[in-house]
This record gives C-alpha cells, structure tokens and sequence, in this order.
C-alpha cells in the first residue's frame, strides 16, 4: 500500500465552501447574476466538488429566498394569505365551492394564491393583471412546490386552518390539474376552466355578472386612475352577500426606489393627471364611502404606516388635501373589508 496515500481506498471525500477574499468587493446581486449565467440551460456540474457544492448552495438559497419579497416564496403566499383571510375579523370569506377573482395579482407570479384557493375546496378562481404571465415555467413549478408543502405540512402556508383539511382533502380538490407538469414547468399542467389567468382591465372585466363571492386585491387600488369606475365595476361581477378585502398602500411610491423622497411628497404637486408618481392620491380615510355609494357595506376597516406630518407641512400641500384633516392624512395604508348588500 502507497503510504503516500492519506485514507484508505473508498473513503469518501467531504468537500467544505471557502470564502474568497477576491470576490468581497462583488454585491450578492452581482454574485447570484453570474452563478445563474453559468448553470443557465443545459450546463452540468463536471465535478464530484461542483456537484456537492453546488446542492449546499440551493440549500442555503431555499432558506435565503424565503422572504415576503419574493413573490415565489412559500413566506409570500403565507402573509397573503393571512392578510386576506384574517383572524381578527369577525367573519370567515367563504372558500368551499366558491368564486374568488384576484385583481391585480402581478404578472411575475400570478397564480399561486389562486392555486391555493383551489386546493383548499374553491370552485374557481380567476386571476387578473394588465401584463401577461412574465416567467410561466418557473411561476407552474412554484405551483408544484405549493402541492409539496400542502401534502406534508400545510400549517407552514395557512397556519391553524391546517386543522380541517386532509391529504387526500387537497388531491380531490386539485383533481385536474397535472401535478407532473407544473413540475416539469408546463401549462398543460393548469385546469384552465378552474384558474383562468385573465389580461385584462378593472373597468372592462370579462367576469359574469353577480357570479364572484370574494374579490380581493393587494396594492392594486392606489394604482387606479378612476377609484369609482373600478369599484362599481366590482360591484357588478360580485354576489349579493359577496365579500371584498382589500389592502390599499397609499404612499407616495417613490420612497421605494428614491430614499431622498417623502412619503407624501407627491401631494404637493398640483397637477390634474389622475396619476401622480404611479399613484391616484386617494388617501385611506375615502375608501370606505367610495364603496358604500356601489353598494358595499364597510364590515371592517384598520389604518397602517402612519407618517409624521406637521401644520406647516401641510400649507405646502395642493388642494385638496392641503385643507385635510391631519388625522386623514397621516395613515397611509388601509385594509378595508366589504359585503356586498345589493
């Protein structure tokens, strides 16, 4: 035997990451840029160390991505989840055998809300945005995902609600849909009479009159040009006794990608264009009567985000909202709740 030799012929190697000095100066964005150019399409790891490495890598990025701001993540779906079908509100939106339409739902991921809808005994589910669905492969496969966390543990997405609903509950709910492929990333996969992905407006739906029992939306209303045109469009496709949530984020968006800028900056610009910064400048505190003129009743309204904002401030400030109440300005998120009474 070859003395030379370190350990004994089979034993296995454990290969360990390094950190590299050189590469400290690069973003994690620069970094995950050029790892996806180089296991892009059909490139394979060539070595046993690659192969390894590169399966502890997607572990610690599963963990890493988990997060509210990818829209793939299981984390995402969880809070909007709990955001629409809250504890705190003395009611529970109807699931079993119903209608949901989800307004504005993004094009990046747009069907996994719906998806899990459906798993959990909706009828039908329908989905709207203004942009086609950008990425359908990688959108189908976190679809799949969904049905993995569900079959094992479901808590882990709609927490205590879990309780009621077997295995076999979320297969029979999902009968139509090919689960292979949306793991294989295809479309063919989707039961397109069951989650129907439509491109479309807010004031030309395509949805059956009174044929919706919940519509739900999720920053969508603040992007609105006509509040009132896109609320009495909703009237129309939902149900006598049907529910609306929504989550309204009425800041000036420019905070997100511009830190110089206030939160609400854009209401000094006196301007007649129904949209400011991307924004329509209705603020919380209006919603609720808008809603009540089409017919809804407000069951639930909490206000959010509450910025600072002082009387001087306020005189710089176009008309209307330089003569508002402080207290009707300062929150800048609300989250409304409506039934439908007539």
């Amino acid at each position: 035997m070859d003395s030379n030799l370190s350990s004994p012929a089979g034993h296995l190697t454990h290969f360990s990451a390094s950190q590299n000095s050189s590469l400290k100066s690069f973003s994690t964005d620069e970094l995950f840029s050029e790892l996806i150019s180089r296991t892009a399409f059909s490139v394979k790891a060539s070595t046993e160390k690659e192969g390894y490495l590169a399966h502890q890598l997607c572990s610690n990025l599963s963990r890493f991505s988990d997060v509210h701001l990818n829209r793939h993540s299981i984390t995402n779906l969880k809070n909007v989840y709990s955001a629409f079908l809250r504890s705190d509100i003395n009611h529970r939106l109807p699931i079993r055998d119903s209608t949901w339409v989800e307004l504005g739902c993004g094009s990046i991921n747009p069907w996994s809300f719906s998806f899990l809808l459906l798993a959990l005994g909706a009828k039908r589910a329908i989905p709207i945005d203004l942009d086609p669905v950008g990425d359908s492969e990688q959108a189908c496969r976190t679809l799949a995902e969904i049905v993995k966390i569900l079959l094992v543990n479901p808590a882990l997405i709609i927490g205590g609600d879990s309780a009621g609903i077997s295995q076999q509950d979320i297969l029979n709910n999902l009968r139509g849909f090919g689960l292979k492929e949306l793991s294989d990333g295809s479309m063919s996969g989707i039961a397109e009479s069951r989650l129907d992905y439509r491109v479309e407006s807010v004031y030309a739906l395509t949805v059956p009159h009174k044929s919706v029992d919940v519509v739900v939306s999720n920053a969508f209303f603040e992007h609105v040009p006509d509040v009132n045109r896109a609320v009495e469009s909703i009237a129309r496709i939902t149900k006598p006794g049907g529910y609306g949530v929504h989550i309204i984020d009425t800041i000036d968006h420019w905070v997100y990608g511009a830190p110089d800028s206030g939160p609400l900056d854009f209401l000094k610009v006196d301007s007649a264009e129904p949209l400011v910064n991307g924004c329509n400048r209705v603020r919380p505190k209006e919603f609720p009567a808008i809603f009540e003129k089409h017919g809804f009743e407000v069951l639930h309204t909490s206000y959010g985000n509450v910025v600072s904002l002082t009387e001087d401030e306020r005189r710089t400030f176009a008309s209307p909202w330089s003569s508002m109440p402080l207290e009707d300005l300062t929150p800048t998120v609300i989250n409304i709740v409506v039934r439908l009474v007539k």
